[in-house]
């Protein structure tokens, strides 16, 4: 994929502030030392403190098309990307390891990006030792592997604070808030409507920026395709009644 390409996908994604604004400043790092003897470049690995539904797997692939398009990143293995969720048992870590085995498959190594969920690790005693065994893996793979951390968006202050002074000694690291784009999310919903025929009154967008704040609120949350189904609900209910 052409660079311009990737951004277009990149500049069109709805909200999404801080993301477009890492994208931007990569390429601005790759134009810097082009041409210039400096090595490589210390890409940071990323934390993406995501709302539900946001669509880190998205950003995660269009991340991996940037880093390729740009030469940042030395890609080996049978996949570019993957993404895995880190739990507290003892197996967990070992299970990721077999994962990224088989993300090398023949070429025998991954080198890549991975999007790693460990939401699981925030709350409570980490008795086996899944996030020291993981900070290990990360210094031991810097340069190779890029790494995206993936917690709550409501994860609390303190917790971010510690996460990131995990890597103090390690590598260099970005914090990436993804709200979801409730604005951007009302505005879809509304064109969905408009398109099947509906017109959306003043009263009528009040009351679906409401819909999509509680929507994306919960837990069952799953970004635009909730919403998709939401828009089928409100015309069922709507040709369903009596005029």
């Amino acid at each position: 994929m052409y660079i311009d390409d990737v951004f277009h996908e990149i500049d069109v994604l709805p909200g999404m502030a801080e993301f477009k604004s890492l994208c931007h400043r990569v390429q601005l790092a790759a134009d810097n030392v082009r041409g210039k003897p400096l090595g490589r470049i210390p890409l940071p690995n990323l934390i993406f403190a995501a709302a539900p539904g946001c669509g880190t797997t998205l950003h995660i692939r269009l991340l991996t098309e940037l880093l390729k398009a740009l030469k940042l990143l030395p890609f080996t293995g049978e996949e570019e990307c993957f993404e895995w969720v880190l739990m507290k048992d003892e197996k967990s870590f070992d299970r990721f390891l077999l994962r990224v085995k088989a993300a090398g498959g023949f070429y025998g190594q991954f080198r890549g990006v991975i999007g790693l969920d460990v939401s699981a690790l925030m709350n409570g005693a980490d008795q086996f030792g899944v996030m020291e065994r993981l900070m290990e893996y990360v210094e031991a793979r810097q340069g190779k592997i890029l790494f995206v951390f993936i917690i709550p968006e409501d994860t609390p202050d303190r917790t971010l604070r510690q996460l990131m002074g995990l890597f103090a000694s390690i590598s260099p690291v970005e914090l990436i808030h993804m709200p979801f784009p409730a604005e951007e999310a009302r505005q879809y919903l509304a064109g969905r409507l408009e398109a099947r025929g509906y017109t959306i009154t003043p009263e009528a967008s009040a009351l679906l920026e409401d819909a999509v704040r509680k929507l994306s609120a919960t837990d069952e949350f799953e970004g635009y395709q909730t919403l998709l189904s939401l828009t089928e609900v409100i015309i069922w209910h709507k040709v369903s009644r009596q005029a």
